[in-house]
């Protein structure tokens, strides 16, 4: 059995514990690593999401003028309907003017009628 002096098992244990110092520097730099990756994906994800939400923006904005064209064309065409009432009130006013004239006219003519056959 071969014995160890103080000054190898000193030596060994230096040994191991700068071997474990630079494992533990090395699992220190791989866990940075790691987090900044992390933070660089993390970033990026939500880069991503904020493009997808600002065309969403833009495509809720271009909806929003859509509708409001439509909300245009709705008012112009009641615009056009109103018209269309009142032309259609004013022609049966103008139909029952003319209805009246003409049932006028022909009394009138068959007074006329009558006065002459009777003279």
């Amino acid at each position: 059995m071969a014995y160890v002096t103080q000054d190898k098992f000193n030596e060994a244990i230096d040994h191991l514990g700068h071997h474990i110092d630079r494992r533990l520097t090395a699992l220190e730099t791989e866990v940075k690593s790691l987090r900044t990756d992390m933070v660089q994906g993390f970033e990026k994800v939500d880069q991503r999401f904020e493009a997808i939400d600002q065309r969403f923006e833009a495509i809720d904005q271009r909806f929003e003028a859509i509708d409001q064209r439509f909300d245009a064309m709705d008012q112009r065409f009641e615009a056009i309907d109103q018209r269309f009432e009142n032309l259609e009130g004013s022609l049966a006013v103008s139909n029952k003017v003319h209805n009246d004239n003409h049932l006028e006219l022909k009394q009138m003519l068959g007074v006329l009628l009558q006065e002459i056959r009777s003279k």
